[in-house]
């Protein structure tokens, strides 16, 4: 038998209610971890794990992307530019991995497990196309 409580809902009501709010408050720290963990600074030690994955040749386009705007608005503005390419030469995908693989098997002994891997695409990048 449900008996009443005193805000006129039975006990079979209260469990269902108690049961969403635990399922909505889990839901809600299952999404803050996968903003979270999204918006990171992947590192090399992540790198080793994700490398191969499509998620993160999207990481790795949108950071070489970033890396060249900035780049170019260095240059813009009158100052020296970090690196040096071609002007008319374009930059995919491939070839930021291509000079991330380069740049991770020469120095590998050189990188620890924390450090960004922007860095690492960036000292790849200054040593592709240095300036004269």
């Amino acid at each position: 038998m449900l008996q009443e409580n005193n805000n006129g809902r039975n006990d079979k009501a209260m469990v269902k209610t108690r049961f969403m709010f635990i399922t909505m408050i889990l839901a809600l720290i299952f999404l803050v971890s996968a903003v979270t963990t999204a918006l990171t600074e992947v590192n090399f030690k992540e790198y080793k794990a994700i490398k191969n994955t499509k998620e993160f040749y999207l990481y790795l386009k949108g950071v070489g992307e970033g890396l060249e705007w900035a780049n170019e608005e260095l240059a813009a503005r009158g100052s020296k530019a970090l690196y040096c390419k071609p002007e008319k030469e374009t930059m995919n995908v491939e070839q930021y991995s291509d000079i991330l693989i380069r740049e991770v098997t020469e120095n590998t002994k050189e990188l620890s497990d924390d450090m960004p891997l922007g860095l690492i695409l960036l000292n790849g990048l200054i040593k592709s196309y240095p300036c004269k």
